[in-house]
C-alpha cells in the first residue's frame, strides 16, 4: 500500500482478540493525500464493495450499507 506500517499501528484498537482500524476519515484522507491516493482510494473501494456485515463492529447488513454509502459519498468529493 505504501503506507509506513508504524504510522497504520496508531490507528488501530483491539477488540475480542483482534486488531481492528479505527476508521478515522480524516486521517485516511491525509494518508490518501500523502501516500497516494488512487491506489488506496481503489482499495477502499474494493474492500467496501465486498463486505456486507461485521458482526464483531455490531454492523448488521442494514448498517454496513448507511456506512459503506456514507464513507463512498466522501470519497467522491
Amino acid at each position: 500500500m505504501g503506507i509506513p506500517a508504524e504510522a497504520v499501528e496508531r490507528h488501530t484498537m483491539a477488540r475480542e482478540g483482534f486488531t481492528l482500524p479505527k476508521f478515522d476519515f480524516q486521517a485516511y484522507q491525509q494518508y490518501t493525500t500523502k501516500y497516494g491516493r488512487g491506489a488506496l482510494v481503489a482499495q477502499l473501494c474494493a474492500l467496501l464493495r465486498q463486505t456486507i456485515e461485521m458482526p464483531e463492529l455490531e454492523l448488521n447488513q442494514n448498517k454496513m450499507a448507511k456506512l459503506k454509502r456514507l464513507i463512498l459519498s466522501k470519497l467522491a468529493e
